[in-house]
Order: structure tokens, then C-alpha cells, then sequence
């Protein structure tokens, strides 16, 4: 059993052991899913699989071994120096990699972990030592206010931040960097601080093709390379430059372009899916478009998109920018829409 004697869990309004709360019956399924891993972390499971973000291709199934997934526990851990008793808020969904991990973090450390149900403006923040948010949760609690006075760690991570946010703060706000790959955060960094430092074990080197590529000891991870592009200021840190891929990040959730352009495609509707800057969601999917004779057609067309997906804005290009290759130029068509956002309209 991997679970600290001062390890407990507040929800359905009273605090329960690691033992307890894997008894509950008749509870919402975000509680289950966090039971799911107080089991792993009780009944010493050697193995817990988690669902990829699909940064660097389609989303897959990852699996950890216990070891390494407790080693980057500890690396936060000693990293934050959080301390057995120290109490932290869970207000991400344990069945992806960020909740999970600080349900790992909590058993491992001894922390008392407050759990509410996911949701975009995390409330009952007094006494909190350790809060991980998403960038559009971060932004929303500074919109209501709820973060006034806040005196702890805040450990933002799922997604970038909005330059507009990304500002030196009286409060101590990190945003890390990671992947599923790593079993969460291997560097972080300080809003307002451009440089990232790495976490526990872990250094860096560029690839020949100008990527960042990881090597993590403790996670028994060597030379894992990676589509980003970054300036190298030691082997312990770097700057983030950008994606060398063309994957749109809004809020968290993984766009790829093609894959949703042959869905309208198949609905008669040739048209291509960029992105613009966005405060909240650091990106949101633009529709580029070559005709106004398009645009009551797409309207119709994007409901067969999901929701997070379906483009609310469009811009109108008589003449695609083509790359080398004679392919669409994605790159200048999202410079473009970013320097001439007079040219969007509302679909």
C-alpha cells in the first residue's frame, strides 16, 4: 500500500480515508473516477494506463508502471516542498492525466485533498496550500474574483496561456510543461518567466530537426522526442518557441485539421480549419474559406462537428497561400489571421 497515513479526502460534505472513499456507493461518476485511483494506489497495482492528448497524432492509450508514475508524484512533491497536511483542491477530472496525477500526489504525500466536481470556476479556495487548474479555469477564477487573497500554489498546466494572462503575479502561479508521455509535468515555470526548469531528474537536448527532446531518469524515460520547437538555455532549462506541427490546442483539447476537414468535405464543403488567439482557450478553430457562396453552407455543415471543434469565426481567402510542396501554406494562414482580424465574421 502506497498511501500516506495523513491522506484524506473531503467530498459529499466530510473528509474520508483512502479506505473509506474507495467504499462509497451510490456517488456521481467524477467520484468514482478518483476512487479509481485511490485503488491503483492502495491495492499496488503495478500498471495504470491513461488516454494521450493527441499534441503529437491521434490520442492513444499510454500506460505507466507504478514506479514511474510514483516518481513524478515525488518530483512535484519535492519540487512544491509540499508537506504531509498541506491541503490541496481537485477540480480536474481524475480520468486524465492532471487529476490523476494529484490524486497519486495526495496519497503519496500525505495531503489532504478537497474534491469538487469539474467545473470552470473552482470555489472554496480558503486554506488551500496546492491548486492545479487549467489555463480557462485560472482566467475564469480571476473574472469572479475567487483567487483574491489566494495565498498558495497555483500549478496551471492542460494547455498554453494567453499572453494577456501570462504576467508576473503576487501570487505564486506556475504553468508546467508535459505530456502524457512523461506522466505529467517535467518542467515549469513562473507566469511572467519565459524559461522553463526542469523537474526532478529531468534534462533536455535539441534534436536535429530543432526539437526538444527529454530524458527523465526517474521515469525511466531516454531521449523521448518531441514537435517543439525550443531555445536551449542549459540542460536543465529552455525557452518555448512553438509547435512544429499544425495541431490547434483550445482549452486543453487536441484539434487536428485534417481530420475534421474531410468530415465537411464529405458534406460538400472544401474549406480549411486555422485558429486565432483566443484569452480564455489560448487558441479557437477559424474557418477558412474561398468563396462567400460557401458560408450558408458551412453554416449548415459545421453541426456535424462536435462542439469544441465547430470554427465560430470565418475568413474569406480568394487565393490559398501554397507552401513549397503546392499544399495550403498553414503556417502564413494563421500569421494572416492573426494581423488581419478585421477580415473575421461571425458564422
Amino acid at each position: 500500500m502506497t498511501v500516506h497515513r495523513k491522506t484524506k479526502f473531503f467530498c459529499l460534505n466530510q473528509w474520508h480515508s483512502a479506505s473509506e472513499l474507495i467504499d462509497l456507493e451510490g456517488i456521481p461518476l467524477w467520484i468514482s473516477d478518483v476512487q479509481k485511483i485511490v485503488r491503483f494506489c492502495l491495492y499496488n497495482e503495478k500498471h495504470f494506463a491513461f488516454s494521450t492528448s493527441g499534441s503529437t497524432g491521434k490520442s492513444k492509450v499510454l500506460e505507466h508502471s507504478r514506479s514511474t508514475l510514483f516518481a513524478s508524484a515525488q518530483a512535484t512533491i519535492d519540487y512544491f516542498d509540499l508537506k504531509p497536511g498541506n491541503t490541496a483542491l481537485l477540480c480536474l477530472p481524475a480520468k486524465f492525466t492532471g487529476g490523476a496525477m494529484m490524486i497519486i500526489r495526495a496519497c503519496l504525500g500525505g495531503i489532504q485533498l478537497v474534491l469538487e466536481e469539474p467545473n470552470l470556476a473552482p470555489s472554496g479556495l480558503n486554506h488551500i496550500d496546492f491548486l492545479p487548474l487549467t489555463p480557462a479555469q485560472y482566467i475564469t477564477s480571476i473574472e469572479k474574483g475567487t483567487l483574491e487573497g489566494f495565498k498558495g500554489v497555483v500549478l496551471l498546466g492542460g494547455s498554453p496561456i494567453s499572453a494577456v494572462y501570462d504576467v508576473p503575479t503576487e501570487q505564486e502561479v506556475f504553468i508546467g510543461y508535459g505530456m502524457t508521455e512523461t506522466a505529467s509535468h517535467v518542467a515549469v515555470r513562473r507566469l511572467g518567466d519565459k524559461v522553463y526548469e526542469s523537474v526532478g531528474e529531468t534534462s533536455f537536448r535539441i534534436t536535429d530537426q530543432g526539437c526538444l527532446a527529454i530524458s527523465a531518469p526517474h521515469l525511466s524515460i531516454t531521449d523521448l522526442e518531441t514537435n517543439d520547437i525550443v531555445q536551449l538555455m542549459g540542460p536543465r532549462s529552455f525557452q518555448f518557441i512553438g509547435r512544429a506541427d499544425f495541431v490547434i490546442n483550445s482549452g486543453g483539447i487536441k484539434i487536428h485539421p485534417e481530420e475534421w476537414e474531410r468530415i465537411l468535405s464529405e458534406h460538400g464543403i472544401e474549406a480549411l480549419i486555422s485558429s486565432n488567439a483566443d484569452p480564455k482557450f489560448g487558441e479557437q478553430t477559424v474557418l477558412v474559406l474561398t468563396s462567400t457562396d460557401q458560408v450558408t453552407p458551412t453554416q449548415e455543415a459545421l453541426s456535424f462537428l462536435p462542439k469544441i471543434v465547430r470554427p465560430k469565426k470565418a475568413v474569406i481567402l480568394d487565393n490559398l497561400p501554397l507552401n513549397f510542396a503546392g499544399k495550403p501554406d498553414r503556417i502564413g494562414i494563421k500569421e494572416f489571421i492573426l494581423s488581419h482580424q478585421d477580415l473575421l465574421f461571425q458564422l
